[in-house]
């Protein structure tokens, strides 16, 4: 038995069964969709700074739910079944996860048919606003409708491969352990590399085998994965978004390999991509910069690691609010620096404006907030 992966049931010593499998693939597609564990607070705060995190829908929510469930009764009953809710999902269908009424399944069909609607509307108007254009505006225009399409298809082959993967025999005979589920991946990052889509799709499904391994923290299998991901995102746009992403997931993984360097290496590259593209700031480049930071403070620059995290955290107060509860991620960074170098009255007084915050977003026992508990304990035993 695998703790990451074992049910309630397990944990309690009870009988394995098939509804133990589904708790063990919910675990998966928890890693796959969100990037960290179920019920892992500490993976979670790390997960929110990762450039690729993002939002689920409110049904791939429900179906993760489902998957889930402490009763192994309210659980999926088969596979199939997990793996037929997210192909209904796939396609604008109502899940089967979620408690059936007028609203719920009138408002996903018309979801389903507004999408064509509102993309026809829009050609429409582009149309009439755009006749009278140069060629290579209206060139300019195909291709923006075409990466809005790609991006579309690119999400649903994500998850197209999570349902294959669901499928496969590997995890219904694995049962938690550590060794198939490792398998099981390896035998995915193969298949990848027959992959006949597009590469920017390849990319992305690399990117999502590479994150698995690493919240597994099977560092040496996500590296190939990883830097597969980096390879053809770099051929596809050096200077793109999707790239910088991927410098900062390798970084991410040096770090953890304790490759200082060589992740400072990659976070600055991505930074400057990222500078660029956003130059009046993005909450994703400053959470971006506040890695840094305390890249740079374990690498005992703290001159440089002061300098990012102040940067850091103004561009969060002037695009999230001073009350924002990512702020105090960044007020910690700033504060642990201050006190490294020796300013322990700056120190107390950004510790206590972490806690303040940490405190009206979590309850006991959740480890951030006992973090910021004690960080300041410490200060104040030192002061």
């Amino acid at each position: 038995m695998t703790p990451d992966f074992a049910s309630p049931e397990q944990k309690a010593g009870g009988a394995i069964t098939t509804a133990t499998d589904i708790y063990a693939l919910g675990v998966l597609g928890h890693l796959l969709l969100k990037g960290y564990r179920p019920g892992s607070a500490e993976d979670e705060k790390k997960a929110e700074a990762l450039p690729w995190q993002g939002r689920l829908s409110s049904d791939l929510r429900t179906i993760l739910g489902k998957a889930l469930a402490a009763e192994p009764a309210q659980r999926y009953a088969t596979v199939e079944d997990l793996a037929d809710d997210l192909r209904r999902f796939l396609d604008g269908r109502p899940v089967k996860a979620h408690p059936e009424s007028f609203l719920y399944v009138a408002t996903r069909l018309a979801r389903r048919h507004a999408v064509a609607t509102t993309a026809l509307g829009a050609a429409l108007g582009i149309i009439l606003v755009f006749a009278g254009v140069m060629t290579w505006q209206r060139g300019r225009i195909a291709r923006q409708a075409a990466e809005i399409t790609q991006e579309r298809d690119r999400a649903e082959a994500v998850l197209e491969f999570l349902v294959d993967f669901l499928r496969s025999p590997e995890p219904s005979r694995a049962r938690g352990e550590t060794l198939t589920v490792r398998e099981a991946l390896k035998a995915a990052e193969e298949r990848l590399e027959k992959e006949e889509s597009d590469p920017a799709t390849r990319a992305a499904l690399f990117e999502a085998v590479g994150d698995v391994y690493r919240n597994l923290a099977l560092f040496e299998e996500a590296r190939p994965p990883l830097e597969k991901a980096l390879e053809l995102q770099r051929a596809l746009d050096p200077q793109g978004e999707k790239y910088a992403n991927a410098l900062h997931d390798l970084a991410l993984l040096e770090r953890h390999e304790d490759q200082g360097e060589k992740a400072a290496k990659l976070m600055a590259e991505a930074i400057a991509i990222q500078r660029q593209l956003w130059p009046e700031g993005k909450a994703e480049l400053a959470r971006g910069i506040n890695n840094f930071a305390s890249l740079q403070l374990e690498l005992g620059r703290t001159d440089q690691a002061e300098a990012l995290a102040k940067e850091g955290l103004g561009m969060k107060e002037r695009l999230l609010g001073k009350e924002h509860p990512d702020v105090a991620t960044s007020l910690n960074t700033l504060a642990t620096i201050v006190r490294k170098k020796g300013d322990l009255e700056g120190a107390e007084t950004l510790y206590r404006r972490c806690l303040e915050l940490r405190r009206r977003e979590l309850v006991p026992p959740d480890p951030q907030l006992a973090k910021a508990i004690n960080n300041l304990a410490g200060v104040l035993r030192e002061r």
